[in-house]
């Protein structure tokens, strides 16, 4: 025969070891977000390096443009 106490007792066992176990999916999670958070911010600081560079590369492209058509010498307007 089952006692009262018997069952009690299994179900304050499967109790604790739900929470045992939310615990550690818990803690994993925040384990995930926080390596994942850091992977994003690099991505986005190598973002605006990657965009600042293609700004500056731009600029010096147009600027050396510039520079050269400025210093050919032309022998009439028509050219």
């Amino acid at each position: 025969m089952v006692y009262l106490a018997e069952i009690q007792a299994a179900y304050c066992v499967v109790a604790a070891t739900g929470v045992l176990v939310a615990a550690l999916y818990y803690i994993y999670n925040i384990g995930i977000t926080q390596k994942n958070m850091k992977i994003n911010q690099e991505t986005r600081q190598i973002q605006i390096l990657l965009d600042l560079n293609r700004d500056v590369s731009e600029s010096f492209s147009s600027t050396k443009n510039w520079m050269n058509s400025s210093k050919v010498e032309w022998s009439s307007y028509d050219e």
